[in-house]
């Protein structure tokens, strides 16, 4: 049975869930984010993930959203809105560390992987958005830190290809989750099948929801 590892915890079939607690993208400061860690905390999540981005290198200026819970906007402003710096994030690492709560990223540019990497970020988290830049991946999965893929999105052959470009890198420490890209997701098509499909095609992988 292959084992995830993820910070001090070792995860595999036998395991409780992990609980990652999604807070980027519902703040736009300093003390929004501490609320949030905090709440996580009390929760009883093990962990808290952000987003990190820069809406010049995610979003082209004529691309926009419809959905239930933004209505039509632009990409790029709403993407705006929501980036933080650098030392935005230096920030909330260090608070969510002081609250003993495991914290990482979802990256959506190499540029950003070298920010995380110079704060020492200890996961990292593919989007499903992500999950056709193969290029991107390779090179995530080449820092050889464990690497949690939503695969929202994608074919049954397109998550093959993608676990077969994380394991090409050497990285064996990675962990796979189905995901539906509809916010909010309704219940008739979450389709909660494909986590049995997927534990059965990549066996001793360890198999999540997104």
């Amino acid at each position: 049975m292959r084992e995830f590892k993820i910070a001090n915890k070792v995860l595999n079939d036998n395991s409780p869930a992990f609980i990652i607690a999604e807070i980027g993208g519902n703040f736009t400061t300093f003390d929004e984010a501490k609320a949030l860690i905090d709440a996580a905390v009390y929760s009883g999540a093990d962990a808290v993930k952000l987003q990190t981005f820069k809406a010049e290198t995610l979003a082209s200026k004529d691309a926009r959203y419809e959905m239930a819970n933004t209505g039509n906007v632009s990409q790029f402003t709403l993407f705006q809105q929501y980036e933080i710096g650098k030392q935005m994030h230096q920030d909330i690492y260090a608070y969510a560390h002081s609250k003993n709560m495991e914290i990482f990223s979802t990256p959506s540019h190499i540029n950003d992987v070298e920010m995380l990497e110079s704060l020492g970020t200890s996961v990292y988290k593919i989007g499903s958005d992500d999950t056709s830049n193969l290029e991107f991946i390779r090179s995530v999965a080449a820092k050889h830190k464990p690497i949690i893929v939503s695969t929202g999105m994608c074919t049954a052959l397109e998550v093959d290809e993608i676990v077969s470009v994380i394991m090409s890198t050497g990285n064996m420490n990675f962990s796979i989750l189905h995901a539906i890209t509809s916010y909010p997701t309704k219940h008739d098509i979450v389709n909660l099948n494909v986590i049995k499909s997927f534990q059965d095609r990549y066996p001793g992988v360890v198999i999540g929801y997104s």
